[in-house]
């Protein structure tokens, strides 16, 4: 075999790197599904503790209003 990639050297090649992609895509998704899922706790401390949801509620008011 000469020094040129065969098709199947290409394949794995590409095959490959879908993989790392995927893997990519796949620690980003995790993450932000943790975020996500943080977001909400927070969102329902917040929402457990009427004098601060009063507070975060006078702040979205005041930036809504700018």
């Amino acid at each position: 075999m000469d020094n040129k990639l065969q098709p199947i050297d290409f394949i794995a090649q590409e095959l490959s790197q879908k993989t790392i992609e995927l893997a990519n895509y796949k620690a980003a998704y995790e993450q932000l599904y943790s975020e996500n899922v943080e977001l909400r706790r927070l969102e329902e401390l917040i929402n457990k503790n009427a004098d601060l949801k009063e507070l975060v509620d006078e702040i979205k008011n005041k930036q809504e209003g700018q």
